[in-house]
């Protein structure tokens, strides 16, 4: 099954053939169609669904302020090993699995010679607007008026 293109001109059509993501298994159990919805381009809209879990994903972040110097006393052992792997990589799969160790090492690296930073809790949900906060302090107003009165 070919996909329609999302490039139509009079002379040219065009299909995507790129797709970048961090996590592997988002780029494999993402969909994605083109829509026909009509706007004033010769490009398409492009609607990607992803069907992952919300906990697929995992970040770990670090204190990178200090520690720089040991990281690279870390790093600098297998520099060579993974130079080797990516300039010996003759197939993508090769390429893919050079990038793949090339990562795990970088985080290996990172968690021993950095200090993990604690996730940031986000307190205010994002259907929170400021006419809700303002809504919100009015309420707090007419109870604590009302309270006086009893």
């Amino acid at each position: 099954m070919v996909a329609p293109s999302t490039f139509n001109s009079s002379t040219n059509e065009g299909w995507p053939h790129v797709t970048l993501t961090l996590n592997v298994d988002i780029a494999i159990e993402s969909t994605w169609e083109v829509l026909d919805t009509y706007i004033l381009s010769d490009h398409k809209y492009i609607q990607i669904t992803l069907t992952a879990p919300p906990d697929a994903t995992q970040i770990t972040r670090f204190k990178t302020k200090y520690g720089n110097q040991k990281f690279i006393k870390n790093l600098y052992p297998h520099v060579s090993n993974i130079l080797k792997l990516l300039e010996g990589s003759q197939t993508t799969n090769q390429l893919d699995n050079a990038a793949a160790i090339m990562q795990r090492q970088l985080i290996k690296c990172c968690r021993i010679s950095y200090k993990k930073t604690k996730p940031r809790n986000n307190l205010m949900p994002n259907w929170w607007t400021q006419s809700s906060d303002l809504r919100k302090k009015s309420i707090k107003c007419q109870k604590a008026k009302i309270s006086k009165f009893k």
